[in-house]
């Protein structure tokens, strides 16, 4: 499970790298490297607690899942912001909402790591970015998007496939690296 973690983090990381080379919009680079940066920090954060702590219930433990949380937090930030430069032309209001948001999200966790938390944040701020990328006309990123919103409802409810080195958790990031890939091609090609 660590090791499908560590590949979402390597995919991500790289295509935040490219994000500069390839978007052709400058207004929606922030948003972008916000997306595939704090993908790849909750991916890694998620393999050191998948490989060495998750049966562990110490304070190190506690703290590395949280972590692992907030930086779902700051993806879905990074979703919302880039969801909103695409649907409206004045963000500001939109900023401050956001960044409230994701305020009051991250004093949740210090007394909670329940994740619903984590999907309550997420997946409006990803059918945000999915709403942008249908309104113009954007099939990869659109298909980006719907394929890491069927990864994440197979993480929650999809079947057992009774392999120890096939959870949901990695059926989840097997499915996340083509949806990524297709959201960096599908957000790279727009223009603001």
């Amino acid at each position: 499970m660590a090791l499908s973690d560590v590949l979402v983090g390597m995919l991500a990381l790289w295509l935040g790298s490219r994000v500069a080379r390839h978007c052709r919009s400058k207004s929606l680079h922030g948003a972008l490297h916000i997306v595939f940066y704090a993908a790849a920090a909750g991916a890694w954060l998620g393999a050191i607690w998948h490989g060495f702590y998750a049966s562990d219930q110490g304070a190190l433990s506690v703290a590395l899942w949280r972590l692992t949380m907030l930086s779902v937090g700051v993806t879905a930030y990074g979703f919302a912001l880039f969801g909103t430069g695409l649907l409206v032309s004045k963000q500001q209001a939109w900023l401050w909402l956001f960044r409230a948001v994701l305020l009051i999200y991250a004093l949740s966790l210090l007394v909670s790591d329940d994740f619903r938390l984590a999907i309550a944040i997420y997946i409006p701020a990803v059918l945000l970015a999915l709403a942008g990328l249908v309104r113009r006309g954007n099939p990869a990123g659109a298909a980006g998007l719907v394929l890491v919103l069927l990864a994440s409802a197979y993480q929650q409810w999809g079947p057992d496939l009774h392999a120890d080195w096939l959870t949901h958790n990695t059926v989840y990031h097997l499915i996340l690296l083509p949806s990524l890939m297709l959201f960096w091609l599908g957000a790279s090609s727009e223009r603001q």
